[in-house]
């Protein structure tokens, strides 16, 4: 395209950007704290909402230097000068890496684009590059939709236009492309837009009745569409609101007033903790990991009573399963180590665990004393039994490098106090409506100051006088979910529950003698933009329960997250245990004790212990005295704010 009477090639500005942000740190982290803050300088031109506001609230309130070394590690891995390499094997297709990058890294980027040697000449003329030539790697466009995929980027708009298809896609820049109307736009916008949905439902979480999904799956599930120069991306907006398809409304939730006075304690890294300046080495002293990689099967049940017939859901193995010890014959005979530690090396890089250091002996330390499996007879061949040692040292590496953060952290914690104007705090519901009757409905209801008490369909939401926020948006019924959607997500049936449970017994005990110099606040968290507990765990509990003795100056902050046990088990919420176990040690710190806060956390769930897994035959009691873990059962609140 022509700027200031110049030839110029949008190809070239998407890799002079690259250049810049790889080898111009301290710009690239200047932008982006201004975005992190609010301050893109991109503004909506109706509301004056920072446009990139809403689709990072994930990542606000994190250090912008952290994500950077994040970004360059998981995304481009490695750090260093951009790299161009054409790929000879591949005809027009050029890949990206940095220069620091291992030799056999993966490119980060694949360019395909036409007229390969005069982009060549414009790279080196223009931007200082000089391309190199590959002579060994293939195509990697073909891989780009494969799900552990390394390529991130990809630059170049015909390919994507003709024929071309993937899953992964999950946002698209334009950059002189779509000036007008055409089918080739709408094409490329339809690249964007699949979704295999869980268990190839192609639909979204939104859309599954009886679903709790992973906080934040929402933005997995969202395709950003960004233009530069590209007039169309205005006027599919349009067309989309000519069609009548949807809306947006805001709803304002009204904040406990007057605010508790001091504001109410919160554990708070101090300013000058960051674990990424600390070093561990990896060794046998981690949690133990234990893989069950049996396959299982799921069986409906009939039979038949009395004319009656029941369907009972079972589940069981679906093979006898055998125990995995590394240190013993035949298994440590079949293992490759050196291969086993190469890979960890790998994988280490790309989660970004820099200040991690491994070693050949570490490695097999803690694969023989710290890793379980147990495996079918038919899968313990050579190559399943090496897959699956791996598998078990990366889950091991992770939990590895959690623990230790958890550990340094609970010695750099000191107490913060939350006022109503924290940015962790919840201001705005934002709900997405399809054309429907219940469009009609909520946009009438919304005119209005929304009464102080529940409600029904079409906007379900519980009132709690205690909740520093109301009203508390829930999930409706199957129909209610498929035509809208709720940011931050409403509340389950499970929290539902839980927010009931905790407002009907302090309505009947409040005034008993444990309580009646007693002040009850709860807070309904944020995932991951809220009140978290550890960096790497990212473990956002879904509430905060406050209980403030006026009498002895005492404050009982409990964290609360109330999840099913029927998938994970035990071993599959490990970190949350953790995590939650870790507080209880923050109480005795001098910061806490002296303010005499004392803090706890529990994993709520109705799950039956006959239902979870891994239980092992133990009764709820057993369960509750090993880990941090409360059923819901009669007197459950009671027992958590004791």
């Amino acid at each position: 395209y022509t700027r200031n009477k110049r030839r110029r090639s949008d190809v070239a500005e998407v890799v002079a950007f690259l250049k810049r942000f790889v080898e111009e740190r301290d710009w690239a982290i200047s932008v982006m704290e201004r975005v992190l803050s609010g301050d893109s300088g991109f503004q909506d031109g109706h509301s004056g909402q920072d446009l990139f506001a809403p689709h990072i609230e994930h990542l606000q309130g994190r250090p912008a230097a952290a994500l950077y070394e994040r970004i360059l590690a998981e995304v481009l891995h490695g750090s260093g000068g951009l790299e161009v390499w054409e790929l000879e094997q591949a005809d027009g297709e050029l890949g990206l890496r940095l220069s620091t990058a291992e030799e056999a890294a993966p490119y980060f980027g694949v360019i395909n684009i036409g007229d390969v040697s005069a982009f060549k000449r414009y790279l080196s003329k223009h931007l200082g590059l000089e391309v190199r030539e590959d002579n060994f790697r293939p195509s990697q466009f073909s891989a780009v939709d494969h799900p552990n995929s390394p390529l991130y980027l990809l630059i170049g708009a015909k390919k994507f236009i003709e024929g071309w298809s993937s899953w992964r896609v999950s946002s698209m820049g334009l950059l002189n492309v779509g000036k007008g109307a055409g089918s080739q736009i709408i094409q490329l916008f339809g690249r964007g837009v699949r979704l295999k949905g869980k268990g190839m439902s192609l639909k979204r979480s939104a859309a599954l009745a009886n679903e709790s999904p992973p906080a934040g799956l929402r933005f997995l599930e969202t395709l950003s569409i960004f233009g530069w120069n590209a007039n169309y991306v205005q006027a599919f907006r349009r067309i989309i609101e000519n069609e009548d398809l949807g809306k947006t409304f805001t709803l304002r939730v009204r904040k406990m007033d007057p605010w508790p006075q001091g504001g109410l304690p919160v554990p708070q890294p101090r300013r000058d903790f960051d674990p990424d300046n600390l070093t561990w080495v990896l060794d046998a002293d981690g949690p133990l990991v234990e893989l069950d990689l049996t396959p299982r099967l799921q069986v409906l049940l009939s039979t038949t009573t009395a004319g009656q017939s029941t369907v009972v859901d079972a589940a069981g193995q679906a093979y006898s399963a055998q125990s995995v010890d590394f240190s013993q014959s035949p298994y440590a005979d079949l293992l490759d180590l050196e291969a086993l530690y190469l890979d960890l090396l790998a994988y280490k890089q790309l989660r970004g665990y820099a200040n991690l250091h491994l070693s050949p002996q570490g490695v097999e330390q803690a694969l023989v004393g710290r890793c379980r499996l147990r495996l079918p007879p038919v899968e313990r061949t050579p190559e399943r039994v090496q897959q699956a040692a791996a598998q078990a040292l990366r889950t091991y590496l992770d939990r590895f490098v959690r623990q230790k953060e958890r550990e340094a952290a609970a010695r750099q914690v000191e107490p913060a106090y939350l006022e109503a104007d924290d940015p962790r705090l919840l201001d705005e519901y934002r709900l997405r409506l399809r054309s429907g009757p219940l469009l009609a409905q909520i946009e009438s209801l919304l005119q209005h100051t929304l009464p102080a008490n529940d409600g029904g369909e079409p906007l379900p939401r519980l009132h709690f006088d205690r909740s520093l926020f109301n009203p508390l948006l829930c999930e409706g019924g199957k129909n209610w979910r498929q035509q809208i959607s709720v940011h931050p997500p409403a509340l389950n049936r499970d929290e539902q529950r839980f927010v009931r449970d905790v407002r009907k017994f302090w309505a009947q005990h409040h005034g008993d003698a444990a309580y009646k110099h007693c002040e009850l606040y709860l807070l309904r968290n944020l995932a991951l933009g809220g009140i978290g507990l550890f960096q790497r765990s990212g473990f956002y509990p879904d509430f905060i329960l406050w209980l403030h003795n006026s009498q002895t100056g005492k404050t009982r902050v409990v964290f609360v997250e109330p999840h099913g046990l029927h998938h994970g088990g035990l071993a599959g919420n490990q970190d949350k245990f953790a995590a939650l176990a870790a507080l209880k040690g923050l109480s005795s710190q001098p910061e806490f004790r002296n303010n005499k806060i004392r803090l706890s956390g529990y994993l709520l769930t109705t799950t039956p212990v006959a239902q979870i897994p891994d239980a092992g035959g133990h009764t709820e009691s057993q369960l509750e005295q090993d880990y941090s873990l409360c059923f819901q059962g009669q007197g459950y609140v009671g027992k958590i704010l004791s």
